[in-house]
């Protein structure tokens, strides 16, 4: 498991399939959608809480973290 962690240059098919394997290891079966819905929650949250920061640099880390999530989730849509 860890040689495939590792290795850096795998597809996104290969990546997916790795998280699942992941997943089953921990006991955890995921449906399809799962982690696609997690990415989307994560991202709402991460816009909203962004959206009512007062403090600017702070503000600035959450609005990366949306950009961050919003490309986990395209990853996975695909």
């Amino acid at each position: 498991m860890k040689r495939l962690l590792n290795d850096w240059r795998k597809t996104d098919k290969e990546l997916k399939n790795i998280y699942f394997e992941v997943m089953v290891i921990r006991g955890k079966i995921p449906t399809p959608d799962e982690p696609l819905y997690d990415e989307y929650k994560s991202y709402l949250m991460y816009k909203e809480l962004a959206r009512v920061e007062t403090v600017s640099s702070f503000k600035k880390v959450l609005r990366e973290l949306v950009k961050h999530e919003e490309h986990d989730y395209k990853f996975w849509m695909n």
